[in-house]
């Protein structure tokens, strides 16, 4: 193992869609989908990220994290391994800090401690949510992250850097589901190409290009004819096509589930954030995760979301309770630089080292990596304290 201060730090930002890895800076050296693909006949290594996707229609795929969820922890290590080999690192050379799922259960923990030691040989590790790496991007320590992944969407209540696991809330109503949902709705047009809603990939664009976030959902209650004009678009491909008001109804998935295909009462993303912060029996405190949510994640980008979220949870929230939301640029790299600038900021006591792995166990994480405060969490806390 390398001397503890040549150690090269290295950040893994694991999500159910992306991985994103590199030493810090401003963005990930690499960001690929976290997929796994492995020929039929058990032939050969296995294939890891974009060339596995890319080869999709040859190889058995898995996919190791499902709606925020490790369910192959082969999977996982095999994707992490290929980080390294990407970088052209040995793990026994660096000091890595991986996010995880806000609340994650100690059980979790443990098997991605074991897995960094024993299956790659890491020097030393820290394990770090993202909740608390979102607000730590944008300068709060205390406040509510709202998540908007490709699996799953996550409000979390972080007080001083701390998550409040008990208040953490979901929905598998994600960035996936909105991909499917525009691509059905397209499919279902005899003037669209099913070629092209068959396409993930199309899919994925046409929602990054065209997708928008309606106003209310009244807004949604008319027939396409009586909507805007449909908005032209180009396929790959160089087909014109049109887009109506499939770039509006797919992203409502986020706001009224139920409405597409979910079952009745699943709560939609401003029920769950108002939900989280209700869950928190301090008045004063609520006041601060009203006045602090932080979206971050590929969704968040969608336009019309963050005005969106702020009228819903206004008409949620006790009238004393000033909301203000706001998004990250950083998008779906949020948590990644997050973790980049605490990996700077932290002293050698708090790494999870071998040693103390093979003394302790896997179960050193369940103390050993509670997120550092700040030594400027007074001041943070003041200026972002609500009026």
């Amino acid at each position: 193992m390398a001397n503890e201060a040549a150690l090269t730090t290295v950040v893994i930002d694991t999500g159910s869609g992306w991985v994103k890895a590199g030493r810090p800076g401003a963005a990930p050296e690499l960001v690929f989908r976290n997929v796994v693909g492995r020929r039929g006949d058990g032939a050969g290594p296995p294939i890891v990220g974009d060339e596995a996707w890319r080869r999709r229609g040859e190889l058995a795929l898995s996919f190791p994290i499902e709606h925020g969820v490790v369910t192959d922890w082969d999977g996982i290590a095999i994707v992490w391994m290929y980080v390294f080999e990407r970088l052209g690192l040995s793990p026994g050379d660096c000091q890595i800090l991986l996010t995880e799922a806000p609340a994650s259960p100690a059980g979790v923990r443990e098997n991605t401690v074991r897995v960094m030691f024993d299956a790659l040989g890491a020097a030393r590790i820290y394990l770090a949510s993202t909740s608390a790496l979102v607000l730590h991007q944008a300068g709060v320590l205390t406040g509510t992250a709202l998540e908007l992944g490709h699996g799953v969407c996550t409000a979390a209540p972080v007080d001083q850097g701390y998550t409040f696991g008990g208040a953490v809330t979901s929905l598998n109503a994600a960035g996936r589901e909105v991909t499917e949902l525009l691509a059905a709705l397209l499919g279902a047009r005899p003037d669209f190409p099913a070629a092209a809603a068959g396409d993930p990939d199309v899919m994925q664009k046409i929602k990054e290009d065209r997708c928008e976030v309606a106003d209310s959902a009244e807004c949604l209650r008319c027939d396409d004819s009586e909507c805007e004009p449909r908005s032209p678009y180009t396929l790959p491909d160089g087909t014109g096509v049109t887009i109506g008001s499939e770039r509006w109804c797919a992203p409502e998935a986020l706001f009224s589930p139920e409405g597409f295909g979910f079952p009745e009462g699943t709560p939609g993303i401003h029920e769950i954030t108002h939900a989280s912060i209700m869950k928190c029996e301090d008045v004063t405190l609520r006041r601060y995760l009203y006045a602090n949510i932080v979206l971050a994640g590929g969704t968040s980008l969608v336009p019309g979301l963050p005005e969106r979220l702020r009228t819903e949870i206004a008409r949620l929230a006790p009238d004393d309770m000033r909301n203000s939301v706001r998004v990250l640029e950083a998008g779906k790299y949020a948590a990644w630089r997050g973790g980049a600038v605490l990996a700077h900021t932290m002293e050698d006591t708090q790494w999870i080292t071998r040693q103390r792995y093979e003394v302790s166990g896997p179960s050193v994480a369940r103390w050993q990596c509670p997120f550092p405060e700040s030594r400027a969490s007074g001041a943070l806390r003041l200026l972002n304290r609500p009026d």
